[in-house]
Order: structure tokens, then sequence, then C-alpha cells
């Protein structure tokens, strides 16, 4: 995780051009042996020569097969993930997600799959999904005690509640809950630029409720007659002093 908070930078946060910082450059998970030219080849080279002998080959496959399964479906995860960035980068939304859903169902315990997923469907416009998948970002990154995580997570679910004017008051609920939790854990990701969002979103529900009450008062100004049973009108002050 450490490599990937390092290369993937949320695009809730930044512009969704960071996925091009991850497709034509090595996996996130090897980004640490990426900063050591061909730290690698050494292995590569002993494998191919162990690979010459029968023998060698039997044993090499024999030694953990635990650990080359899990290696292998690592392996095809970062490939999935790398595809769906490709796809993305090139527009095509909805075969990326897919690519992403199918690794998910590999590693469901991998934030970073749903991370892009999010991202992918705040920018389809699927905001329940994005809104789910941020959830689950955040709660992973809950689970690892991993506070970057957690953060971007909460910073995408207030970020999609925006999108649906019904939800501006919970909205606000989840600006202030992402500046509590930065406050409380000293995270800074663009503390500043939630505050301004969240003092936004205030303005507009106070016009909101202005422009209500004005609503209010032109459907049912005061001094009118007002209706009684039966459809007769109670008559008004001046008409009763009479």
């Amino acid at each position: 995780m450490k490599a990937f908070r390092r290369t993937v930078r949320c695009a809730c946060m930044a512009p969704l051009p960071c996925l091009a910082a991850l497709a034509p450059g090595p996996p996130a998970a090897h980004a640490q042996a990426a900063h050591v030219p061909n730290a690698q080849a050494p292995a590569v080279q002993t494998s191919t020569a162990q690979a010459r002998s029968p023998k060698a080959r039997a044993k090499q496959g024999a030694a953990s097969p635990q650990a080359l399964s899990g290696s292998g479906r690592a392996t095809i995860y970062r490939k999935l993930v790398r595809k769906a960035l490709g796809l993305a980068l090139e527009g095509d939304y909805k075969t990326a997600l897919r690519a992403l859903d199918e690794a998910v169902q590999r590693d469901p315990g991998n934030p970073e799959a749903f991370y892009f997923a999010a991202e992918l469907q705040r920018l389809r416009g699927d905001h329940m999904s994005a809104y789910r998948s941020y959830g689950t970002v955040a709660r992973l990154g809950a689970a690892q005690a991993d506070l970057e995580l957690q953060a971007r997570g909460l910073y995408g679910r207030a970020l999609v509640l925006e999108h649906w004017p019904a939800r501006w008051v919970e909205a606000l609920s989840a600006w202030n809950a992402y500046l509590r939790f930065a406050a409380d854990n000293q995270v800074r990701m663009h503390a500043a630029a939630a505050r301004e969002r969240a003092r936004a979103i205030t303005l507009a529900l106070q016009r909101r409720r202005a422009a209500a009450g004005v609503r209010q008062r032109i459907l049912d100004p005061p001094g009118l007659p007002v209706p009684r049973k039966g459809g007769e009108q109670a008559p008004d002050s001046a008409s009763s002093g009479q």
C-alpha cells in the first residue's frame, strides 16, 4: 500500500490524468523495485538457467505452491488493473470498469481497484455506485489503519453527495466529518478545499431556505381570506368589524 499511496493520486483531489502515471510505468506493487534499475535481473537469470534442467524445474515448482499461487493471483490482479487504466485513458470507461470488477473478484481486500472504480463511476455520472465504492475504500482504509486511504474514501463520498441537491445536508455533514477526521489525524490533504466546499453548500442551503420562505409567502400571502370547510371563506378582520 505504500507504493499505492506514492503512485496513485485521487482524481477527486487531483485531475484524472493521474491514471497516466500508472499506465505506462511498472505496476504500483513493484514501484520500489523500479527505483533500483535491474534489481530483479539476477533472479530472472537464475530462474532461466534453472528452467533448463527438468530436475531444477520440478524442484522449483514444488518449493512453495501456496506462495506461487498467491503470486500468480497478484500478477493477474495487477494486469487487470493496468488494463483498466489503459482503457480509461482511451475513454473506454465501461470496459475498464469490467476489468476492475474482475480484479475486485480476485482480491476483494485490495482497495486499489475499488478506488479506480469509484473514480471512473463518478466521471461516468454513476454517483450511487461511486458513493458505494468510495465507502468501501474508506472502510478498507480504516481496517488497514491507512489514514490517507481512509481520507480519500471520505473525501470522495462527500464529493459525490454534492451531485444530489436533495442530499446537500448530508453532503455538508460528510464534508464536516472529513474535516474532523483530517484534524484529529493530522491529515492535510486538501483540507482548505473541503472547507470551501462545506462553506459553499452552507450558503446554498441558506439560499434554498430563503427562497422557500419567499415562495411560501407568494402562495399564501397574509391578509387573504382563509378557506373554511364546505367552501365558505372566513371574513377578514376589516370586514368583520363592519
